[in-house]
C-alpha cells in the first residue's frame, strides 16, 4: 500500500523542503530547551504582511518549537528575538553543509 503524504501548509512545506525534512523527522525545538518540536511559529506575525505577501511564510520567517515555547515566542519579544537568532544560526549551518551551493576554490 503507498504512503500518503499529508497535505501541510505553505509555511509547514517550505520549512520541510529547505531542511530537507518530512513528517517522520524528529525536529528539536529551535530555542534550545532541548525538547521535541511540536508546532511552527511565525518569528515575524502574519498579520504584519500584506494577505497575500509570500514572505510570510518563507523558511526565514518560520521556526520549530513546542507548544510552550511557540505560547512564549507569542508574548516575549526578547525571547522571539533570540529564538529568531537561533533559527538563523540554524539555516546558516544548514546552508554551509548543502552540496547545491556555490563552491569557490
Amino acid at each position: 500500500m503507498p504512503i500518503v503524504k499529508r497535505k501541510y501548509p505553505l509555511h509547514i512545506k517550505n520549512y520541510f523542503d529547505y531542511f530537507g525534512l518530512d513528517e517522520t523527522d524528529v525536529i528539536e525545538c529551535e530555542c534550545g530547551c532541548g525538547e521535541i518540536g511540536t508546532d511552527f511559529h511565525h518569528l515575524r506575525p502574519r498579520s504584519m504582511f500584506e494577505p497575500k505577501d509570500p514572505k510570510k511564510d518563507k523558511v526565514e520567517n518560520v521556526a520549530c518549537v513546542t507548544r510552550d515555547c511557540h505560547n512564549r515566542a507569542a508574548r516575549d519579544r526578547e525571547f522571539n528575538y533570540e529564538l529568531a537568532i537561533n533559527h538563523r544560526k540554524k539555516m546558516l549551518k544548514h546552508s554551509n553543509n548543502d552540496s547545491d551551493l556555490i563552491r569557490y576554490s
